[in-house]
């Protein structure tokens, strides 16, 4: 996520929030973090690898579609699987 307006970061920080607060589910576990820009994580602990992989879709697509109202850029980039 990247977004050079002078409100930036504030909008990275809320899109980041935003993403996490996105997945409402009790049994699913959503949290965001900084890497080093313009690099954030998105961690999720769910009951089953298909749910989990389905919130962190949900969540990236969520925090780039608002960082990009503002203005800025992303892209999801998933790990590899382990």
């Amino acid at each position: 996520l990247s977004c050079p307006t002078p409100e930036g970061v504030e909008v990275i920080k809320s899109a980041l929030m935003d993403a996490q607060s996105s997945v409402r589910e009790p049994e699913i576990k959503v949290e965001a973090r900084y890497v080093g820009s313009p690099r954030y994580s998105i961690r999720i602990s769910a009951p089953s690898y298909k749910i989990a992989e389905d919130a962190l879709q949900k969540a990236a697509e969520r925090a780039i579609a608002a960082v990009k109202k503002a203005g800025g850029e992303g892209k999801f980039h998933p790990r590899s699987k382990r």
